[in-house]
């Protein structure tokens, strides 16, 4: 594709105007997401020489800021983007490692170097994906977290109203916020911006393919709900599970 480019030492990267052409989103919204990661980054006292700012040439020629990321810097900035996404990014990633890959080995002249060489290139393909898949959740999860501004998993919400997981979710059952058999809130209490669902993807190691998994957390103003009610009902959360 016409973004990736190889600088002089070797390394490779994709620009984030590629980036914006694989994920069909719009330029400046992944520089905005690229500067976020840095800032986020620099705080934790994290390498950020991964993403290096740069110009490049617009669709009307002009100048415009982008950056060159590294692979690393790349999946990074789309850990948090959907797996269909995500899996755009890999497969162009494993196209530029097998372009690299021609240039650092000399053309095989027999079929035994050839079938060599192919056997090489699949072990690090399946490597690739494998860590990319084993990361992924990870990353997604957190960034999903974090993004949901004042938001608790159910433990953070027992400890703040002083009791346990469990009784907690006894008591969401009993008033009708959750379901029976899950955690999962039922929609109108979704609707009323009491919880958020987030939906995290998780590899499946026995069947070879990425799932989805979904978290229930609770938001401020959900918290605020549940111990109003704790309070009409009676509730008495003082023994901790």
């Amino acid at each position: 594709m016409k973004n990736f480019m190889q600088p002089s030492n070797g390394n490779q990267t994709m620009s984030s105007m590629e980036v914006a052409e694989l994920t069909t989103k719009r330029h400046d919204h992944v520089i905005r997401d690229i500067r976020k990661i840095i800032d986020d980054l620099d705080a934790a006292g994290e390498d950020v020489s991964g993403f290096a700012e740069s110009s490049r040439k617009d669709s009307y020629g002009r100048d415009s800021v982008a950056f060159e990321l590294t692979y690393p810097a790349t999946m990074i900035l789309v850990s948090g983007y959907m797996v269909a996404i995500r899996s755009k990014i890999v497969n162009r990633w494993q196209d530029l490692e097998r372009e690299a890959a021609l240039t650092d080995y000399n053309i095989p002249k027999t079929l035994g170097d050839a079938l060599r060489f192919a056997a090489e290139i699949e072990e690090q393909r399946i490597a690739l994906v494998d860590k990319v898949n084993q990361d992924a959740p990870k990353v997604a999860f957190h960034d999903a977290v974090t993004s949901a501004a004042n938001c608790h998993t159910l433990e953070q919400a027992a400890k703040v109203i002083g009791t346990g997981r469990n009784r907690l979710t006894r008591f969401l059952r009993e008033i009708g916020a959750i379901m029976m058999s899950s955690t999962m809130p039922y929609q109108k209490y979704i609707d009323a911006g009491y919880f958020r669902v987030v939906e995290t993807p998780w590899f499946d190691s026995r069947e070879q393919k990425t799932r989805l998994s979904t978290k229930t957390l609770i938001t401020g103003k959900g918290l605020d709900h549940i111990q109003r009610k704790i309070g009409i009902t009676g509730t008495n959360f003082t023994v901790v599970q």
